[in-house]
This record gives C-alpha cells, sequence and structure tokens, in this order.
C-alpha cells in the first residue's frame, strides 16, 4: 500500500523524481513530454496519472479548460474536474511518456489494488 509520500513512491518506481507540484490551474513550466500526476490533499491521494507526447505545459493547460463530457482536448481522466478541494499536480520530463505511464499506473495498481479514481483502462475492472 502506499504510504507517506505517494508521489515520490511512484516516480521512484521507474527511477525519476516528480517535480513541481503546482496547484490545479496554475502553469506548468515544463516544456518536454512526460508524465503527470494529480493529487488531492490533504491527505494527499493520487487520483489520475496521465502522460503526454507534446509538452507538458501544454497538455495540462487542455486539462484544466476541458469541460466534463467534452471529447476533446483532454477525455482522459476527466472525473478530476468533479473533484472538490486542493488538486496539485506532480510532472516529469521523459522520452517515453507511453512506457513511464503503464508502470506508473501496474505500481499504483499493485500497491492499491486499483487504479487512481480518475484513471481508466479498457478491460479493466475497478
Amino acid at each position: 500500500m502506499l504510504q507517506g509520500n505517494a508521489v515520490t513512491q511512484l516516480f521512484a518506481a521507474v527511477g525519476l523524481s516528480p517535480c513541481g507540484p503546482v496547484r490545479w490551474g496554475d502553469p506548468c513550466p515544463e516544456r518536454q513530454p512526460g508524465v503527470y500526476v494529480v493529487v488531492t490533499s490533504p491527505p494527499e491521494t493520487v487520483v489520475y496519472v496521465g502522460r503526454t507526447k507534446r509538452a507538458l505545459a501544454r497538455r495540462l493547460r487542455e486539462f484544466y479548460r476541458h469541460v466534463y463530457g467534452d471529447k476533446r482536448p483532454h477525455r482522459g481522466g476527466q472525473e478530476v474536474l468533479t473533484l472538490t478541494g486542493e488538486r496539485w499536480v506532480y510532472w516529469c520530463a521523459t522520452d517515453n511518456p507511453r512506457e513511464v505511464e503503464r508502470i506508473l499506473l501496474d505500481t499504483y495498481k499493485a500497491q492499491t489494488g486499483s487504479l487512481p479514481s480518475a484513471n481508466r483502462r479498457l478491460g479493466d475492472s475497478r
């Protein structure tokens, strides 16, 4: 089970250290592709793990302006928009965001028994 700083533990599973956090809605300075983790607090709870092959700053801007129910610009993880309370975003640049995201999600699921609440995978039963 994830304890303590869950984000640090997740990123450690792929040999990376998280950057941030930034408060939900605030700009992310990262211009490289990578992965990101959205948490609510307190206590720190991982609610979404995402990735992008484009600049993280751009992808997160799209996420912030997404309207729940719309297919674009950020359909994945849109349940994050329905959460109340403080939300924070951690990120890390990587050349292989798809693989890193998969490992982060697999690690989270192995340690908690389910995916983060706003993540869905085809064929995954939660």
